[in-house]
């Protein structure tokens, strides 16, 4: 498809609509229009060569390169997810879970209760010498 600037230009300078056809199509055109006489054989290699180039040719409009690392994006996703072993993971979890439930549970509370009232009791002393 040609730009909209060809397009609009060619329609500005010609006063006339912008054709363009695809290299298959121009001969069918030509063969009916003028009648020709094309060999079918040549149209076929046309189209042969058309489809071959299109598919080498990437698509480079943006829609095309966004679709493309899309595309990518997805396959490396799914490639992770497939690597991921869920089940070791909730297992990994589970361990972490049980070693910080023993951790909390080993917690001499009255301890940490009796430090707390100390280091309180010494601020309250700190401040009221400072005073």
């Amino acid at each position: 498809m040609p730009h909209r600037e060809l397009r609009h230009e060619f329609q500005e300078n010609v006063k006339q609509l912008f054709w363009m056809y695809r290299p298959e199509s121009f001969l069918e055109y030509a063969k009916d229009k003028f009648k020709l006489d094309i060999n079918p054989r040549s149209i076929e290699e046309t189209n042969q060569i058309a489809d071959t180039e299109s598919a080498d040719k990437p698509d480079t409009t943006l829609l095309g390169k966004t679709i493309e690392q899309n595309k990518q994006q997805s396959k490396n996703l799914s490639e992770i997810m497939q690597n991921i072993n869920l089940d070791r993971v909730i297992e990994q979890n589970k361990q972490q879970s049980k070693n910080l439930s023993e951790i909390v549970q080993n917690i001499n509370w009255d301890k940490v209760i009796e430090q707390h009232k100390q280091q309180s009791k010494n601020l309250s002393e700190t401040m009221r010498y400072d005073e």
